[in-house]
């Protein structure tokens, strides 16, 4: 057999005084080795005619008990270690043992009892794929994609799976002694939290590689070093290092030398260029044999970016990139182009369907909807707000000249400028102010350090690279904001007589102070520094206390401006920047949030909104869109819907899509033209909402609005779609449910700790 370590006996009163309730903390861990041949009583070169005896040992966890979660029973371990042993002997014929040991994997108690079904699913799926339970390919890498959407507990999952592979294994041994967790720079703090937090303090060290070179050194050196031998201790041992994409390029020769097994990336979805980049090459270098990449975006903009995700997790399984637009892409994306042919679309569709059978096993997508059953009610409203007639004017005047560049000059300097000019328009739809302000189509939100290394070299949002560009067609820029300049009215005062969502959002606030719930707090983001700032002077108008977070917020106070938000003591308002806020943090402090600006990329937005509708939320959520009719912005939005389908067909061989199609190629004339500021003819993707029974805050604000506002519910991301082809489609997340899961179903009430239940 093999130490299991040795158990700690509590105090007389089976309390120790920590924070793990289990009845002992296993502190002392057997040594292993990278390429550990399971012990057993021989190793080495033996007689090849001597019998082998496969041992069985007795798991660290009973994998009989009561709502046991079983990554691998004792059988199938067994045939694990029969068809590794067999693989060694093929590569080596000098290979031979006189026993091989072999146990059931079963995941620990105290993480198992605090998982959800679908992340105890999550879970026992990511190990299986990881050690090739339910595959007989002998491949050099092994890597999955968890794409759960936001607030499903991904980190919890790959916790789970980090724990049991530090301390088992099918041959009595972990499989995993060195692991390197790299995310974004302001959500290392985040992962220390969570290993606190779902791991105790006694189980797992993890070495957080933040603050400046020494410390990010030093972080490394403790996860480097061998602890003494004559240690027993846990306290002694840093098995996970956590650190920064950008540290991770540095970093990657001392990494690679300690050949750590397992290698998680969060927010893959950085790693989707497909012609690679310098943090793709560094951890490529690292070269740790099993991988799994969190996102809850595996799509942001095209295909090319899954394929860039999907050969990272494992190298070569969509073949060549050429290879794969032609079989794939291409075929894929033509079939929703408007006017497509029946051919076109079947060849989509066979596309699709070969491409789902050559990923299955290794992505796992389940909707945000899987947490309905977990959280309070959450509520998505986009609200339509006709421009002013000052808006409208201006954005008319400033729409007209982009046709006339596009339609009179057909050159590439044309195209560019024309580009420059959305990034304009788009301001123009959010508010007139921005374009008034000098230099204002330079006026994305300010970055931090780590904001820099949370985007990269392989991140840049393309609303971000349109509107800096912005500098090199600056003649055109200025005549642009010149033209639209003049066409304002004499006597114009700016504020809200130049906005009419900003005239909404003023609504809204004045009735959050007045007649709803004082405890009620909310959350508003937007891409723009301007917009932020044009909201906190609407709420310190209004006497709302606001907490602002955006890239000029030192990394090391953001922490506690959360804290203090959501624990009450900061502003009723948080003021949130897309770049700094947007991914990973937690804001359950608030029930509200209003989404001021539309992105190109639809992942920007959903990362967004999902900060208050996740684990710890208490109250009903309500998540409102902000968007000008008949501006860019309500294309862009559009066109996120299409995107939702794409994704939807890629991740899962979706196929509920009926309409004629939801792409077009406009010019980009097309795209900035204004269509007019009806709110209702022009909308073909969402459901009119009665306001009245919509939202109470909305109720409150029809009365006292300036312009006026109509309320839909969008189709689940897909335009046109009949609600009798969505009632025919089994469930995204069931038809991406591993093959192999235990049959037995566990009940909410035992996963959680007695104290809890009722």
């Amino acid at each position: 057999a093999f130490v299991l370590g040795t158990p700690v006996k509590r105090n007389g009163d089976g309390d120790d005084g920590g924070d793990d309730d289990v009845g002992c903390d296993i502190i002392c861990e057997s040594p292993i080795a990278r390429h550990d041949d399971g012990g057993g009583d021989g190793g080495g070169v033996k007689d090849d005619d001597a019998p082998v005896r496969y041992v069985p040992v007795r798991s660290l966890y009973d994998e009989g008990g009561k709502h046991a979660l079983v990554f691998a029973t004792t059988s199938e371990s067994e045939a694990y270690v029969r068809k590794y042993r067999q693989h060694q002997q093929s590569c080596s014929s000098s290979y031979s043992q006189s026993s091989v040991s072999y146990t059931a994997v079963v995941c620990d108690p105290f993480v198992a009892r605090r998982l959800r079904a679908h992340q105890a699913e999550g879970a026992r799926w990511m190990y299986r794929a990881l050690h090739g339970f339910d595959d007989d390919d002998d491949r050099r890498y092994r890597g999955v994609v968890l794409a759960d959407e936001m607030g499903l507990g991904k980190s919890l999952q790959v916790l789970a799976l980090l724990w049991a592979m530090l301390k088992q294994g099918p041959r009595g041994v972990g499989s995993c002694s060195r692991a390197v967790l790299v995310c974004p720079a302001s959500l290392i703090g985040n992962w220390g939290a969570e290993f606190t937090k779902w791991l105790g303090r006694v189980r797992v060290q993890a070495s957080l590689a933040e603050g400046n070179a020494d410390a990010v050194d030093e972080a490394c050196d403790k996860w480097c070093a061998e602890p003494a031998k004559s240690s027993n201790s846990a306290f002694d041992r840093w098995p996970v290092l956590v650190m920064s994409y950008e540290t991770a390029r540095r970093l990657a020769p001392r990494v690679k030398a300690m050949k750590p097994e397992l290698l998680i990336c969060d927010e893959a979805h950085r790693l989707r260029n497909a012609l690679g980049s310098q943090t793709m090459t560094a951890l490529r270098d690292i070269d740790a044999p099993m991988r799994v990449l969190l996102t809850g975006t595996p799509i942001q903009n095209n295909m090319n970016e899954y394929a860039a995700v999907l050969d990272f997790a494992q190298p070569g399984v969509l073949g060549p990139l050429d290879e794969f637009q032609r079989k794939f892409a291409q075929p894929i994306q033509r079939q929703y182009e408007k006017g497509a042919s029946a051919r076109e679309i079947a060849e989509g569709r066979a596309a699709a369907a070969e491409l789902n059978k050559r990923t299955a096993g290794k992505i796992l997508s389940r909707k945000a909807s899987t947490n309905a059953a977990y959280l309070p009610k959450k509520t998505e409203l986009v609200v339509l707000c006709r421009p002013t007639e000052t808006q409208k004017t201006v954005y008319e005047t400033g729409a007209k000249l982009v046709k006339k560049w596009t339609t009179a000059d057909t050159s590439a300097s044309s195209g560019a400028a024309a580009l420059c000019a959305i990034g304009i328009l788009r301001q123009a739809a959010n508010e007139l102010d921005q374009i008034l302000q000098n230099d204002s189509h330079l006026h994305l939100l300010e970055r931090s350090p780590a904001d820099a290394d949370d985007l990269d070299d392989d991140d840049n949002d393309a609303d971000v690279d349109v509107i800096t560009k912005a500098s090199s067609g600056g003649k055109s820029v200025d005549e642009l904001k010149g033209v639209m300049s003049k066409a304002l009215p004499a006597g114009y005062r700016g504020g809200v007589e130049g906005s009419g969502k900003f005239a909404v959002l003023k609504c809204m606030l004045e009735a959050l102070t007045e007649g709803v719930d004082a405890t009620e707090r909310v959350v508003i983001v937007s891409g723009y520094s301007a917009s932020l700032t044009t909201a906190d002077k609407i709420c310190k108008n209004l006497n709302l206390a606001t907490s602002r977070l955006d890239g000029t917020v030192a990394v090391d106070l953001r922490t506690s401006i959360v804290k203090d938000f959501n624990a009450g003591r900061g502003g009723r308002v948080m003021l949130l920047s897309v770049v700094a806020g947007g991914a990973g943090l937690n804001l359950v402090g608030a029930n509200r949030l209003i989404l001021m600006d539309v992105s190109w990329n639809p992942a920007h937005d959903r990362q967004a909104m999902g900060r208050i509708w996740r684990d710890g939320q208490t109250k009903p959520v309500t998540i409102y869109r902000l968007i000008t009719a008949g501006t860019v912005e309500q294309k862009v939005f559009e066109r996120q819907l299409g995107k939702e389908v794409l994704k939807n067909t890629v991740e899962s061989g979706y196929l509920g899509y009926e309409g004629d199609g939801f792409t077009t190629k406009d010019s980009l004339a097309g795209i900035v033209e204004f269509t007019g500021d009806d709110l209702t003819t022009n909308v073909e993707w969402g459901e009119e909402q009665d306001v009245d029974e919509a939202c109470p805050l909305l109720k409150s604000a029809v009365a006292r609005a300036a312009t006026t506002f109509k309320v839909f519910v969008a189709n689940d991301g897909n335009p046109v779609l009949k609600p009798e082809d969505v009632a025919s489609q089994p469930p995204i997340q069931e038809r991406a449910r591993p093959r192999h899961l235990a049959p037995k179903r566990i009940a909410l009430e035992d996963l959680l700790p007695n104290a809890k239940r009722r």
